[in-house]
């Protein structure tokens, strides 16, 4: 048995500056103008992008154009209804990873929007503004089945122009074996990049740097939410299949904490076991499922403690 720490995704802009540790490398681009466009995520793909076309157009044919859709969300747990806009690269199959601005219309301003696939795991977005400097930053990492792990991956770097428009372009394939090398991260690389943008007729310096971890997972076939009561006596034990864990999940009144057990097979068919721990201060509670495509996705259940706390 081993047991695994699970992050908490957290896909936020907060005014934060976070460097990276692990290599990386620096994206080269051509130079000339009052502003270029900007480094602002990454599209990974399990395919090659193809990009060109033999229909005439004024846009470069080396670049793939995403389109700004709108999505109307609910709520499963309070029925609540939002409204999310996102860049959307439409009939490619990918995982999108970014951090674009919305051009302002006669109605509202620019605003930044973020957009993720439920494929990136442990996510964090981040800016950092200082004079004429300011700094994004996106941290996420996806997690593959062992079985899986040999698919070739490309990590396709991600631009807005100037005029608002954005753009993928191909980028570096990668591929690992994950047979026998149990779970952990097996690759991750930092794209960065230092642009000058104009805004309000100023000149500044604009840097970007994505920092994208591939890893491997034994992916969970059972999950048991166990409550504990005083003196660590045994309460309850619910199993779930992975994708049927509940969106909020009530403890017992005597529930002083609860331990989730994620049951897999590793790659010499035994069992892997992975736990963690939440108290009357954690709000929710970090499952995985698998899906077709070998990614295991991260999930939240909301945990109402009620009086409990």
């Amino acid at each position: 048995m081993k047991s695994r720490k699970l992050g908490t995704l957290c896909l936020v802009a907060v005014v934060l500056f976070a460097a990276f540790a692990l290599t990386g490398c620096q994206l080269a681009r051509e130079e000339g103008g009052e502003s270029q466009d900007r480094l602002i995520g990454v599209f990974l793909t399990t395919s090659h992008l193809e990009l060109g076309s033999a229909i005439a157009t004024d846009r470069p044919q080396d670049r793939l154009y995403a389109t700004l859709e709108t999505r109307s969300l609910t709520d499963e747990a309070t029925g609540a209804a939002s409204i999310l806009e996102e860049y959307v690269f439409q009939d490619i199959e990918g995982i999108s990873f970014l951090a674009a601005t919305v051009p302002a219309t006669e109605d509202t301003e620019s605003y930044t929007c973020t957009s993720s696939d439920g494929a990136i795991s442990d996510g964090d977005v981040a800016f950092h503004y200082k004079g004429s400097e300011d700094k994004l930053t996106l941290e996420g990492t996806v997690y593959v089945a062992p079985s899986h792990a040999g698919v070739i991956w490309y990590i396709n770097p991600v631009y807005q122009s100037t005029d608002g428009s954005v753009y993928a372009t191909a980028g570096n394939s990668i591929s690992f074996s994950g047979d026998s090398s149990g779970e952990g991260v097996l690759y991750a690389t930092t794209l960065e990049e230092t642009t000058t943008i104009t805004e309000n007729g100023k000149a500044k310096s604009a840097t970007t740097a994505v920092k994208i971890s591939l890893a491997t997972m034994y992916p969970p076939e059972q999950v048991a939410v166990i409550q504990m009561g005083p003196g660590y006596n045994l309460l309850a034990s619910t199993e779930y299949a992975p994708t049927e864990v509940p969106h909020t999940f009530a403890p017992l009144a005597d529930t002083q904490f609860i331990v989730v057990e994620e049951i897999g097979r590793n790659s010499d068919g035994g069992l892997s076991v992975s736990r963690a721990l939440y108290g009357k201060n954690d709000n929710s509670m970090e499952t995985f499922y698998c899906r077709e495509d070998g990614v295991c996705v991260k999930q939240y259940t909301n945990l109402e403690w009620g009086e409990n706390r």
